[in-house]
């Protein structure tokens, strides 16, 4: 019997998310959508683990999840983990917890994250661009995904995200001009930037938390508005205002901007520093922000998966 009703829940370095989608036909609708930041990866980058603190808050939100999408009919979970498990030495230790839910956790790869993320971004779209570049910024990492007529060609997948960037470099708030100097560097060793992803008449789309935050600002929305947010063009130039304004705050400015997470405030001027370093280096003039990402990714490829087996 086919299951009407499907949750995926992305497990982030920062953010942990639920969407749960009812299927008609051989297409799926979002019905539900929770997020919540449990910075799993805090720490991380110093340690190699996972604390157990970090993994007991994300369970809980894990938890949560799960009951409320059981209680509107939920049949079939699809849990994947991304960086921060991806880099874990004791990964197994959350996986474990995760099982007593009755959930099996898929640990994606790097370039099977950015390829989801491009079919995520994919199936908002009614036009397939001629050549795409997907940005994701992530807590713990960035992938840079693209492809030719709706058809992924490859991604790149760098250890360099808003999380572990901000613990490694940014000691002082707001960060001293040196470590802003050594973030940047770092930007630039950890990832190979290819012109090639670039060129031609291409549509360069961006998701995720930071990128979502940085168009809120550019909108100067007083809260998150997603009919908003989604399909908003950020220029390169007021994004380098933006993470230039992000840098100079302290934490308790960055908290008071207009729609800020408070759980993001904390790492929201790293990621700004990676979205400019993408622009800047593959000269990008503008992203075009989406809020259909790795989530409607993973489910369309359930649905890929239940057409080859028959099963719509």
């Amino acid at each position: 019997m086919i299951p009407k009703k499907t949750a995926v829940i992305d497990v982030g370095t920062n953010t942990v998310r639920l969407a749960v989608f009812e299927i008609a036909g051989d297409a799926a609708r979002i019905i539900l959508e929770r997020n919540e930041i449990t910075r799993i990866g805090e720490g991380l980058r110093g340690s190699g683990v996972i604390s157990s603190e970090a993994i007991g808050r994300t369970a809980k939100a894990v938890r949560s999840f799960v009951e409320e999408s059981r209680s509107i009919g939920v049949e079939k979970f699809l849990p994947v983990g991304t960086q921060a498990l991806r880099a874990a030495r004791n990964a197994d230790e959350f996986t474990a917890t995760l099982s007593t839910l009755g959930l099996n956790i898929e640990i994606v790869q790097g370039d099977e994250e950015g390829r989801l993320s491009y079919l995520g971004v994919l199936s908002g779209m009614k036009e397939r661009p001629e050549k795409m570049l997907v940005i994701d910024i992530g807590g713990g990492s960035t992938e840079l995904s693209f492809g030719e007529g709706g058809v992924w060609n490859g991604a790149r997948s760098y250890p360099v995200g808003a999380v572990v960037l901000k613990e490694e470099f940014f000691l002082h708030d707001p960060p001293l001009g040196s470590e802003i100097d050594s973030l940047e560097s770092a930007i630039e060793e950890r990832m190979d930037f290819d012109r090639a992803m670039s060129e031609g008449s291409l549509l360069c789309a961006g998701v995720a938390g930071t990128l979502s935050t940085l168009a809120m600002m550019d909108l100067d929305l007083p809260g998150f508005i997603p009919e908003k947010v989604h399909g908003h063009v950020l220029k390169r130039n007021n994004l380098n205002e933006i993470a230039d304004k992000l840098l100079s705050m302290d934490n308790a400015k960055r908290r008071a901007v207009p729609g800020m997470e408070p759980g993001r405030a904390d790492i929201i001027h790293a990621g700004a520093a990676v979205a400019r370093a993408v622009a800047d280096r593959l000269k990008i003039d503008s992203i075009y922000i989406s809020l259909n990402d790795i989530r409607q990714g993973i489910m369309a490829r359930e649905l890929d998966r239940m057409k080859e087996n028959g099963e719509l």
